[in-house]
């Protein structure tokens, strides 16, 4: 009895090495595979040719992805994804690269930049075959903008957030301690009904990227209606500041490919693309002529964006 149970502890070791060492080749080998797909990864970034944003993302993707990762540019305007290779990654910037790259690429990753969270989520319901995809949306959180909000004027509850149509995935529970009541253009009469309606009932509006709302023709009634209401706006991005909304956040060409080159890096270690996300990185920006009109005493923007980083790594 006891050659037999010698025996079978003996085989039961060895059986146990053999696993380990299975086991071992195995991560060796994907860990190998891995190292040699990120070493020759090429990268396409599709985009509209001789635009700023896309010659600015092109020099900061270089800059801060690994040395052996080739970055090429190339023209959004017809992209003939047969001559790509396979194993690359398809960086879409904007609205018509992402359409593009959905429709036609040959398993190619396509990570969509500079493309508004509705906009993604139309185009990818458009296209449920495509290849694996994932994005870092052009909007700043809803959340992070109410923050700075709160960190601007403590005192604010309520928060007006217009829109051409009802969103559905606006919080129900209050976000920095502010709630978020949704004011959609297609429930009321006129714009201006809607604005009145949102500037009666909510300490400040807050903005984001619905064009049919927030755009160059409309932009300067909202503020100078919001003003004599003695509310202001935060967002929806920097261009709205300039034009006299009060503060937002907002991100960088390098900002979107430093997130870029983590999502990629994440991509080939883990085999799937990560889902999609907003912005990690960010800055803030505050009007201080508006401030001034408004009677506010606002802390530095590196300070708000300082306390805002913070709450985040806290949550």
């Amino acid at each position: 009895m006891a050659g037999i149970i010698s025996s079978l502890a003996l085989s039961l070791a060895a059986s146990w090495r053999y696993a380990t060492w299975g086991a071992l080749m195995l991560a060796l080998s994907l860990s190998a595979a891995a190292s040699a797909q990120e070493s020759s990864l090429k990268v396409y970034v599709a985009g509209p040719e001789r635009t700023p944003i896309a010659a600015k993302f092109l020099e900061e993707f270089k800059a801060l992805s690994p040395a052996p990762w080739r970055a090429e540019f190339i023209s959004d305007a017809n992209i003939r994804f047969s001559t790509l290779e396979k194993n690359a990654v398809i960086l879409a910037l904007g609205e018509r690269a992402l359409q593009q790259s959905l429709a036609g690429a040959k398993g190619q990753l396509v990570v969509s930049l500079f493309v508004s969270r509705s906009e993604y989520q139309r185009l990818t319901r458009e296209y449920p075959d495509a290849a694996p995809h994932t994005a870092i949306f052009l909007d700043a959180p809803l959340q992070r903008q109410a923050r700075l909000a709160g960190l601007i004027l403590p005192s604010v509850q309520t928060a007006g957030v217009l829109s051409a149509q009802p969103l559905t995935e606006l919080p129900a529970t209050p976000v920095a301690g502010q709630l978020l009541s949704n004011y959609p253009l297609s429930q009321y009469e006129s714009a201006q009904r809607m604005l009145s309606a949102a500037l009666d009932n909510t300490d400040y509006l807050l903005g984001i990227l619905d064009t049919d709302v927030f755009n160059g023709a409309q932009i300067k009634h909202i503020l100078l209606t919001a003003y004599r209401h003695n509310r202001f706006l935060i967002g929806p991005s920097l261009a709205f500041v300039k034009a006299g909304a009060l503060a937002t956040t907002y991100s960088t060409s390098a900002d979107f490919a430093r997130q870029t080159t983590e999502i990629v890096q994440r991509y080939l270690t883990d085999q799937k693309p990560a889902p999609a996300e907003y912005p990690r990185y960010f800055s803030v920006a505050v009007n201080i002529q508006v401030a001034r009109s408004l009677n506010l005493i606002i802390p530095d923007a590196y300070e708000l964006q300082h306390r805002l980083e913070m709450s985040e790594a806290e949550q």
